[in-house]
């Protein structure tokens, strides 16, 4: 994304958030997980399994430098497999005699595209 909608805040529910964060408890393995009687893990407020997961999950510069260049590259590698045509030409459209031997062709239409050169991480066109 780029411009004004790369900058824009990520909004998210109440509940959207409570969810991921419960996801997210269940599978990050805790020692001190409250469990039941037969050992499986209770539901918590989610107060108390964000308290928990900060406490085992390291944030700091390191952290999220190295993230933020995961994200970078994830991005750069997306852009580079997205593929850019560009339509070339007016639609044919089948001829009668096509038709007459062909019936289905008459809701044929073909279109030419032409793929545009992708960009390097320079941002020129690549040979």
């Amino acid at each position: 994304m780029r411009g004004a909608a790369a900058d824009a805040p990520v909004t998210m529910s109440a509940q959207d958030r409570e969810r991921l964060l419960e996801e997210v408890y269940s599978k990050t393995k805790l020692e001190n997980k409250p469990r039941n009687l037969i050992g499986i893990a209770k539901s918590i407020p989610p107060e108390q399994m964000e308290a928990m997961l900060s406490a085992v999950i390291p944030v700091n510069g390191d952290t999220m430098r190295e993230l933020a260049l995961q994200r970078g590259l994830a991005v750069r590698e997306s852009e580079r497999e997205a593929a850019k045509l560009v339509l070339v030409g007016k639609p044919v459209r089948p001829g009668q005699s096509e038709i007459a031997s062909n019936p289905r062709a008459r809701s044929a239409i073909m279109r030419v595209a032409e793929k545009l050169p992708s960009r390097g991480a320079s941002g020129r066109a690549s040979q």
